[in-house]
């Protein structure tokens, strides 16, 4: 057993000024789960055509309220899922829905506001 002073993260406060009993073994097998669970938790990627990269931060926003427990990183036109489940087919197809539905809706908004001004006779309405 050896003994190690215990920083608090990102601070490096101690969180006692003595030094702490620390277990190797015990350390090293709770990272050694820790690796585990890491490695465990699914991870899926998908790649995003250019013509459709002007909607990925809107898509993702939607997609993330949809599937709060799944994590998104977006790395050029690559988009990672991280997070249990990550690797389920069905998440994928959600967030491809959330980027087509994206770009619909920024192709046609001129086209709604168009048909609500020529119907109410109100042009950029600002109440």
């Amino acid at each position: 057993m050896t003994r190690r002073p215990v920083y608090l993260p990102n601070s490096g406060e101690p969180i006692h000024k003595e030094n702490v009993d620390f277990d190797d073994s015990t350390f090293s097998n709770q990272l050694a789960s820790l690796m585990e669970a890491a490695s465990n938790v699914a991870r899926a990627q998908t790649i995003v055509p250019d013509e459709l990269m002007p909607w990925v931060a809107d898509a993702s926003a939607r997609f993330s309220y949809l599937h709060p427990g799944v994590g998104l990183n977006i790395e050029g036109t690559l988009v990672k899922f991280a997070g249990p489940g990550a690797d389920d087919p069905a998440l994928l197809q959600d967030f491809l829905f959330c980027l087509y539905r994206q770009k619909i809706y920024s192709e046609t908004l001129i086209h709604r506001r168009m048909l609500i001004e020529g119907v109410t006779g109100f042009a950029n309405r600002a109440t």
